[in-house]
């Protein structure tokens, strides 16, 4: 390649990544922050110190009914920080919710549990507004909330059979699903969340 060319082109590979450059630096840095109540309250402040200082901005983690105030108190610990929460909730189930069994010798990162269409709104609408209430009154906006864990993966969500097949959805399968369980799932999570 001719100098002249080499350098056209290298000048205009530098003027068209400029933009992008600029906006890589206003990007929102987040990370998972797995289990965090298996740490002190001390331990917890460490690290989100370390992970402020570094630049992130957002923490997303999943948190259970039993541990709702201490979960609270980690998210608010978060707020203090400057960092926002993306929160996964897990919903309730009654105690007698079908399960997926866990089998790991032929699906080892298959986890087990109840069916998500099996959820409780009965169970989880007061348990997701107390915790909405809670939030409110500290003044935590939460980043994001995401019901249950990537539930479009057969690993997090026993609604799925193993071995699954794939196949892909368009919006008017996610809009009016076709099969049941998925329609009593949709159903159910509708009707958890507060009003």
């Amino acid at each position: 390649m001719p100098k002249m060319k080499r350098f056209a082109f290298l000048a205009a590979l530098v003027l068209l990544s400029a933009p992008l450059a600029a906006r890589a630096q206003n990007a929102v840095r987040g990370v998972d922050f797995v289990h965090p109540l298996q740490f002190s309250e001390a331990e917890q402040d460490a690290a989100l110190a370390r992970i402020a200082s570094a630049g992130v901005r957002v923490i997303r983690f999943g948190m259970y009914q039993p541990d709702l105030d201490k979960n609270i108190a980690f998210i608010a610990r978060a707020h203090a920080h400057n960092i926002a929460v993306d929160l996964i909730l897990h919903g309730l189930y009654p105690p007698d919710a079908p399960q997926r069994p866990y089998r790991a010798k032929e699906f080892p990162n298959m986890w087990a549990g109840p069916l998500i269409s099996s959820l409780s709104p009965e169970l989880s609408r007061p348990y997701f507004q107390q915790l909405l209430d809670k939030l409110d009154a500290d003044g935590i906006i939460l980043a994001a909330l995401e019901f249950e864990n990537e539930i479009n993966m057969a690993g997090d969500n026993p609604d799925f059979s193993l071995p699954g097949q794939g196949r892909v959805l368009g919006l008017n399968d996610l809009m009016i699903p076709k099969d049941k369980r998925s329609q009593k799932a949709i159903y159910n999570i509708s009707r958890s969340w507060p009003h």
